[in-house]
């Protein structure tokens, strides 16, 4: 879909929302557009504009720094890694400071994050659903079979309180948490996505669990967490093994 289609759809869903307490008569005519976007459609830009004009604007904004090009990859990546541990940051602020760790999906993430400024249309790019972050309550067991999800997947980005890792062992894939005290719990709290907390990707251990929505976009977290950054320190990331990929580990 082209842009000039994106800012269409906009203003009839804009207008499609407010009904007016009257009723109208409008004279209007058709015309054809064909795929060139010729003559007939400089009415359509002329109506677009303010719009456009308006939305560029607002996704144009500089919200913080990135020291590098970071891009997704499995089964782990300095991009999933970086917006994990922003989530975890976010999550503990404002949501429950007893946040344990963060999962969320490698497909969630859209796009790559630039080097140099970072502007709001970015963050929509990378994070282009409306997904808010919830926390799942998970016993030690519901814990474990996480793990293995993870890694049937093939890695996904975690971040957790200090450094965590998924180790796959011959035995079964386990979380190993380097906060101490985090490895003996019986209760976990993850932040995660209402996609996956409503079982999406195949994360099936999430449903049916205690839960709380805080209702809050990731994106808006986001955006709070890059607003922390500047040109003299911007946002860094690195993979620092958290997914253990070795099958043969005993």
């Amino acid at each position: 879909m082209s842009f000039k289609s994106l800012y269409i759809c906009f203003i009839l869903a804009a207008f499609g929302c407010n009904r007016l307490p009257y009723t109208a008569k409008v004279d209007g005519q058709l015309n054809r557009l064909d795929s060139s976007w010729t003559e007939s459609s400089k009415r359509i830009d002329a109506l677009i504009e303010p719009y456009k004009s308006q939305i560029d604007s607002q996704m144009n904004i500089v919200v913080g720094y990135s020291a590098e090009e970071l891009i997704k990859k499995r089964p782990e990546s300095a991009l999933g890694n970086g917006i994990a541990d922003m989530l975890m940051s976010y999550g503990t602020d404002f949501i429950n400071k007893d946040i344990d760790l963060c999962v969320l999906n490698y497909g969630g993430l859209r796009a790559p994050l630039p080097e140099g400024p970072v502007v709001v249309g970015r963050i929509y790019e990378i994070m282009p659903f409306d997904n808010t972050m919830v926390v799942i309550t998970l016993n030690a067991e519901e814990l474990n079979a996480l793990a293995r999800h993870i890694l049937t997947k093939g890695g996904e980005p975690i971040g957790a309180k200090g450094h965590v890792k998924i180790v796959n062992y011959k035995s079964g894939a386990f979380f190993d948490f380097e906060e101490a005290g985090l490895n003996n719990k019986t209760a976990y709290n993850i932040l995660t996505s209402n996609y996956l907390a409503d079982g999406g990707d195949g994360y099936s251990v999430f449903q049916s669990k205690p839960r709380f929505d805080s209702n809050i976009l990731i994106r808006t977290a986001l955006i709070t967490e890059f607003a922390k950054t500047s040109q003299e320190e911007p946002f860094k990331a690195e993979v620092d093994g958290r997914i253990i990929w070795d099958p043969n580990n005993e």
